[in-house]
């Protein structure tokens, strides 16, 4: 029985009982037929509520004057019927009873919930509140050395080995400076962690990332230097590695290649064949040329340069000769992207492995800020594909490239990539990779 059935038969009922009584009404009768006028208006009043919690209310009240019915005038013929279970007309203890919980369990649903949204929306807010502290002394550790630094090394966690940081601090010292005191302080640190009784793998590496150190020198230094530096280092620092081994790890001529500057990497063939090192600068320029441009011959290739219109055997001759001009800073380059990126068999610039020219250019031309903005744009209006790409990969790039260019407009540039990238990721996903990004963004910022 609902509550809004019994509430239109109360007053009813209440008529019925005194007519049909013959005996007066004792005091007791009285109060308890009060009461339940009292329970009936209660009654009525949760009928018209509109809300859980004022019905909730009316029938807790209504329930209420009932339950005093039975309590304080327990020989009344009220309390006699509510105690057996019968109804008094259509008014039910037992259904109002059942009702109140019904509602009850509502309410505690309603509020439950309200608790839940109030306390998602604290954590949300403290969270940002977090996040945006954690964000602004991420952002003003790039603005420290030492805070950067100790970043760096809490995430390598080599146990004490700092090989692997001293290399990063070489490697972005000789992009800024060539051979600078610094560097060659650096470097004679780590050969003094070679250990020459052990012909390992690990150890070899070591050396071979220490001759990769020199060969990077070749964006700042002359090819000349370069050769007679690393030759000068080896000799002084490194005297039990072999000459041969030595000559495998050049790799001058390629860096030179990768940027552009071929020039350079003739002159460096050049020495390499009178040092008696290569056999034919040819045969060496056209292996790799053709290795790092997927085929396209250096012949092909300086055809281009020099302003010949090429047809290209596949789309990545194409876009590594076009990465060869985005390099050198050539206006043709800005042309050919333009329509490039619009390809579908491009893919997105990230993908066809054309960020890296792109930002070489744009940076090399002082656009470092427009390409922010552009390149944000893009991430977001290019599909899946590039807008999944962790910002992190693109921001490794972005600091990669600025290194190279460190007038103001590429350290803004940097400075609100790496604010956005910060503000992109979680703050418990920092790792090495990341670390390796703060720092090296720092030192271009610095």
């Amino acid at each position: 029985m609902t509550p809004s059935t019994g509430v239109k038969g109360a007053f009813a009922v209440l008529t019925c009982f005194y007519l049909s009584t013959s005996t007066p009404v004792h005091a007791g009768d009285a109060e308890a037929n009060a009461l339940l006028v009292e329970a009936v208006q209660a009654i009525q009043a949760a009928e018209k509520g509109s809300a859980p919690e004022e019905r909730l209310i009316a029938l807790s009240d209504a329930i209420e004057s009932l339950e005093r019915i039975i309590s304080d005038h327990p020989s009344s013929g009220l309390a006699v019927s509510l105690v057996t279970g019968q109804s008094i007309g259509n008014v039910d203890l037992k259904a109002l009873q059942s009702e109140h919980d019904r509602i009850q369990a509502k309410v505690d649903e309603l509020f439950a919930a309200e608790q839940a949204e109030a306390t998602a929306k604290l954590a949300a807010v403290e969270a940002a509140e977090t996040k945006s502290i954690w964000v602004e002394e991420k952002m003003a550790c790039l603005q420290d050395d030492q805070c950067s630094t100790l970043l760096l090394l809490s995430t390598i966690g080599k146990g004490g080995d700092d090989f692997s940081f001293l290399s990063e601090i070489a490697s972005m010292e000789v992009f800024q400076s060539g051979y600078s005191d610094e560097f060659y302080s650096i470097v004679r640190d780590m050969a003094s962690q070679i250990d020459w009784q052990e012909d390992s793998r690990n150890e070899k590496r070591k050396i071979g990332t220490l001759s990769g150190l020199f060969d990077s020198g070749i964006f700042r230094e002359t090819a000349r230097d370069v050769f007679r530096e690393k030759e000068a280092f080896r000799i002084d620092y490194l005297p039990k590695v072999p000459v041969t081994h030595w000559r495998v790890l050049t790799s001058a001529p390629e860096y030179a290649a990768r940027l552009g500057q071929l020039d350079k990497m003739n002159e460096y063939l050049l020495i390499l064949k009178s040092e008696g090192w290569i056999d034919s600068v040819d045969e060496e320029r056209n292996e790799l040329i053709g290795n790092l441009m997927y085929g396209l011959s250096y012949d092909k290739l300086s055809a281009g340069l020099n302003g010949d219109e090429l047809e290209f055997g596949n789309w990545r001759e194409e876009k590594s000769f076009y990465n060869v001009l985005a390099m050198r800073g050539d206006p043709v380059y800005e042309q050919w992207i333009v329509k490039a990126i619009k390809r579908p068999s491009f893919g997105d610039l990230l993908q066809a492995g054309l960020l890296r020219g792109w930002l070489h250019y744009q940076f090399g031309h002082g656009n470092a800020e427009d390409a922010f903005d552009e390149l944000l744009a893009w991430r977001k209006n290019r599909g899946n594909s590039w807008a999944s790409t962790s910002i992190w990969t693109i921001a490794r790039q972005v600091v990669f490239v600025a290194r190279m260019y460190p007038d103001q407009a590429t350290k803004n540039a940097v400075r609100a990539f790496m604010q956005t990238a910060l503000e992109e990721v979680e703050i418990a996903s920092m790792d090495e990779d990341m670390a390796r990004v703060m720092w090296r963004a720092s030192r271009v910022l610095q």
